[in-house]
């Protein structure tokens, strides 16, 4: 099946990729973010769309972050969002929080159709 590509944007760090999808799950709309790995990568994305763009009636938008293999923080299976008056704080577990916006984490067992392996230096 051919899968049209997403736009991506590469995000500078997983507190950045982690708070779009935590505003998106706080006004009531589910979320995921998906991770696989592709080479020495860890790779966490979320696919999201930018409504009514120009002529268009949406783009899809791959939002990514990616690490060197990660340690054993980076097989969690939620990412928690808090932010209070104390400010922003992230959290990578296996388990749930009172009080924390929860996005659950999906392992991919290979990149989805909708990346461009190009901007990690691989092709398809």
């Amino acid at each position: 099946m051919d899968v049209e590509k997403a736009w991506v944007v590469k995000v500078d760090s997983l507190n950045d990729l982690v708070r779009v999808a935590g505003s998106i799950v706080l006004s009531r709309n589910p979320i995921y973010i998906m991770r696989f790995h592709y080479r020495d990568l860890t790779v966490y994305t979320m696919l999201s769309v930018i409504r009514d763009y120009y002529k268009y009636y949406g783009v899809p938008m791959a939002y990514y972050y990616t690490i060197k293999n990660g340690g054993e923080e980076h097989a969690s299976k939620y990412i928690l969002i808090k932010v209070d008056e104390m400010g922003e704080e992230v959290v990578l577990t296996n388990k749930v929080r009172h009080g924390y916006a929860v996005i659950p984490v999906l392992d991919l067992a290979e990149p989805p159709p909708f990346f461009p392996l190009e901007v990690l230096g691989g092709d398809r």
